[in-house]
């Protein structure tokens, strides 16, 4: 039989909120080019932009991890207060 698993929605809710900070703060992340000579091997690089759509990307991923967390956390205290409802007071 499983065991049974208790779920704290202010510790998730706070966890969800820094990870929305994080998320942000990961959006923010400014990835500078380089700065090349006129000629130079090192002007056509696109590292660059490349590294930056992949933290905006990995920052997009995060907000939609928030928002899933948060979806389940008002499932999971629904289900909770259903089934409180349900038993009987002692």
């Amino acid at each position: 039989m499983p065991e049974p698993v208790a779920v704290d929605p202010a510790t998730l809710r706070a966890l969800a909120g820094r990870l929305t900070r994080a998320a942000d703060d990961l959006a923010a992340i400014p990835i500078r080019g380089l700065d090349a000579l006129p000629g130079s091997a090192l002007g056509g690089l696109t590292l660059p932009r490349r590294v930056t759509a992949e933290v905006r990307r990995l920052g997009a991923a995060v907000q939609e991890w928030v928002c899933s967390a948060d979806r389940s956390v008002d499932e999971l205290a629904a289900a909770d207060r259903a089934g409180a409802e349900r038993l009987p007071p002692q």
